[in-house]
């Protein structure tokens, strides 16, 4: 069953595969591992068991250059 969101701000947190609210399951520093991150925040969805890995990049990353870097 999907729970029903009502705020908005809780939009950019859903379950991409059932649209429930994903539960915050912690953060790791990974600026002296990753050229391009400072750090991941995980998350799970509790009904679907999907997991997300939200990386914050550093402020200095040449987007462009990482991008052909990636492809």
């Amino acid at each position: 069953m999907t729970k029903k969101i009502k705020k908005t701000e809780d939009l950019d947190r859903l379950c991409w595969h059932c649209n429930t609210k994903l539960l915050y399951g912690g953060e790791h520093d990974i600026s002296q591992e990753d050229e391009f991150y400072e750090s991941v925040t995980y998350m799970g969805c509790p009904d679907c068991s999907a997991h997300v890995e939200i990386y914050k990049a550093k402020k200095d990353i040449d987007y462009e250059a990482k991008s052909n870097l990636v492809h």
